[in-house]
């Protein structure tokens, strides 16, 4: 079971198409100090995943499938591209920085 992350704004595309948004896994809601710590990624977006929804035809896309911790996506002012906050966790080192997908 999943659940859209209350922390995260929803983030509409510009034409209105496709709505991006934060979800986590019922698994997945403990709450773990020592790597938020280490980290930095606020507790909600803690081994969470971005997925965009297609309004018209319903259908969902996972764009991270639960490769980092993922928050604040944010469509670019075309909407050809989203823009959001990933953590990726590597043995002995974080990638830091913003991720981006095109359409």
């Amino acid at each position: 079971m999943h659940y859209i992350d209350e922390l995260s704004p929803l983030a509409l595309s510009p034409d209105g198409q496709n709505l991006a948004y934060v979800v986590r896994g019922n698994h997945e809601n403990k709450l773990d100090l020592i790597e938020q710590a280490r980290t930095g990624v606020p507790w909600h977006a803690m081994r969470a995943d971005i997925l965009i929804l297609n309004i018209k035809t319903g259908e969902k896309k996972n764009l991270t499938a639960g490769l980092a911790s993922n928050w604040l996506p944010t469509w670019s002012p075309h909407g050809g591209s989203l823009a959001f906050f990933p953590i990726v966790m590597v043995p002995a080192k974080h990638g830091y920085g913003f991720g981006t997908c095109e359409k």
